[in-house]
């Protein structure tokens, strides 16, 4: 099929009419040929236009299909690991990095820290993703960017470790990652009063008394109110010790976790993971943990660099498909008809205080932009 620039209608000559003079003839010429000149122009811009547009569809199909090779693969990718792997200078490097972000500026508020900014991103941004195809992804590309402001801002020399609860399910709260000394600190203090979601101020390790910025306040029901609130309190845990301890507690174990890595597409693997052992690990620390607000705990960065190690292995199941695998929901499928139209060239949006990307270009954990494994 021709473009219409080049079919008979735009190219007939348009002689003079019978019984004009030569001088009237030229003249309905000359002006017949400047409005097919403009007719070609019209037209030529219509198909620029409409190509460009069938060329960037294109584009972007192509790289979420593309994903591996699109992005590059590093040739040295890092290695995370579990934090008891680690040797003791080496955890308590980590601390000191984490201990270092909580005394740098804010680029938000100056009453609060660098720390602290992560905890409004969560709030303003990564709320969203929670119940809906991103979560998984939008996580992914958020402790990235605190693996990375901690090297950058307070020179940390290693990886984000991870937190496997999958070795401690039958007793979670005799985890090292509770040491004082080599961890995190332990359980609130019994005796302070509830500071958040039956959570108590922490007292030892290296974070007792920890002053956090922000807070965030549940509604009714399960509802979660996701704006921002400047309000100082110290950090909080209230471990879970009641009878829901032991349901809490299998959600982690082994055998629970391999059923969820057993699922066979994205939205199957995403929801039973989110809903199960993920909600699990708030669920029985309590406090800061069981809200938005969830990064005021440093234990969140561990436990979300497993929920994300727990996604790499059940993309490494079957590498050619599940490196591009994704959709469900665009949000909340608890309380909203979230639909399916999630994609790869979805935004993962950071509160404008770190890079954003897409779906397409996280998805792969050993591409130019992550580069790392576990």
């Amino acid at each position: 099929m021709f473009p219409p620039w080049k079919d008979g209608r735009i190219f007939n000559s348009y002689d003079s009419l019978p019984g004009q003079d030569e001088h009237e003839g030229g003249c309905q010429k000359e002006d017949l040929d400047r409005t097919s000149r403009r007719d070609q122009v019209r037209l030529g811009i219509l198909w620029l236009v409409a190509g460009v547009a069938a060329l960037v569809s294109l584009m972007l199909t192509l790289r979420a299909y593309l994903l591996p090779s699109l992005y590059g693969v590093c040739q040295n990718p890092a290695v995370r690991q579990e934090w008891r792997t680690l040797s003791s200078d080496q955890q308590l490097h980590y601390i000191d990095a984490v201990s270092c972000l909580m005394r740098q500026p804010s680029a938000v508020d100056p009453r609060t820290s660098l720390y602290d900014d992560f905890i409004y991103t969560h709030l303003k941004a990564g709320s969203y993703s929670h119940y809906a195809a991103a979560f998984l992804a939008w996580h992914r590309l958020f402790i990235h960017h605190y693996e990375q402001t901690l090297k950058s801002a307070c020179g940390f020399k290693g990886q984000l470790p991870y937190w496997d609860w999958t070795l401690d399910w039958d007793d979670l709260s005799s985890s090292p990652v509770w040491d004082v000394v080599y961890g995190f600190g332990g359980d609130g203090s019994a005796e302070g009063e509830v500071v958040l979601q039956n959570g108590r101020c922490v007292t030892d390790g290296p974070f007792a008394n920890s002053i956090r910025a922000y807070k965030a306040i549940r509604g009714e029901g399960d509802h979660v109110a996701h704006e921002v609130s400047f309000d100082p309190h110290c950090l909080s845990r209230g471990f879970k010790n009641d009878s829901l301890l032991d349901t809490l507690q299998s959600l982690v174990s082994p055998s629970s976790v391999q059923e969820v890595l057993a699922q066979s597409n994205y939205e199957a693997f995403f929801e039973a993971f989110e809903t199960g052992a993920h909600n699990a690990i708030p669920q029985f620390i309590s406090g800061d943990f069981l809200s938005f607000g969830a990064p005021n705990d440093p234990v969140f960065w561990l436990h979300h660099t497993q929920v994300d190690r727990l996604w790499w292995l059940w993309q490494q199941q079957e590498p050619d498909t599940r490196l591009k695998q994704f959709g469900g929901p665009t949000r909340d499928f608890r309380y909203t008809d979230g639909g399916n139209g999630s994609s790869l060239q979805d935004n993962l949006p950071m509160a404008g205080l770190f890079g954003e990307q897409s779906v397409a270009e996280v998805m792969n954990a050993e591409n130019g932009i992550l580069c790392y494994r576990y």
